[in-house]
């Protein structure tokens, strides 16, 4: 199942910055740095993986 995979991604990706002490994670199309191609930006707030699953599907 595509969103149970790209769940683990993401929870994969938040421990590594968690870990590594990363600002902030920038998934999208390359390049992720420019706006009109990133989908979701994870930073130092509270994530809510099913949400940012679904903009990373949509």
């Amino acid at each position: 199942d595509i969103k149970l995979k790209a769940m683990k991604i993401v929870q994969t990706l938040i421990s590594l910055k968690d870990k590594y002490d990363i600002t902030k994670i920038r998934i999208g199309f390359e390049p992720a740095t420019d706006d009109d191609s990133c989908l979701v930006e994870i930073g130092k707030e509270e994530v809510d993986l099913e949400k940012v699953v679904g903009q990373i599907l949509s």
